[in-house]
C-alpha cells in the first residue's frame, strides 16, 4: 500500500494492524513515539476526570477507554520493536 494511502489511517486499529503485518516496517521516528506518549496521557487525564466525576457518565468513559485501545496497542507495538531489536544484537 502506498504511504500517502496509509498517511490518514494514523492513529487507527487498521494502521497499528498494518504495522504488524509489515515485517519491514521501519524505525518509528522519535515524533511518532512522542505524540503517542502525548495522545495517551491526554486520554488517561480526560478519563481520570472522568471517573473523578460526582456522577459518571459511562458513555463518555466508554468512549475515551475506546480511543485509549488503539494507542496502548501502537505504544505497546513500538516498545515491542525496541526490544526486539535491541535483544537481536545480543546474539
Amino acid at each position: 500500500m502506498p504511504r500517502h494511502a496509509v498517511r490518514g489511517l494514523n492513529g487507527t486499529r487498521f494502521a497499528v494492524m498494518l504495522h504488524h503485518s509489515n515485517p519491514l516496517a521501519k524505525e518509528p521516528d522519535p515524533m511518532e513515539l512522542e505524540e503517542l506518549n502525548g495522545k495517551y496521557q491526554h486520554l488517561r487525564t480526560e478519563l481520570d476526570a472522568a471517573y473523578a466525576a460526582p456522577v459518571w457518565d459511562s458513555h463518555r468513559i466508554n468512549q475515551i477507554a475506546s480511543e485509549l485501545i488503539p494507542v496502548e496497542l501502537a505504544l505497546a507495538s513500538l516498545e515491542y520493536g525496541h526490544a526486539r531489536d535491541e535483544g537481536a544484537g545480543h546474539v
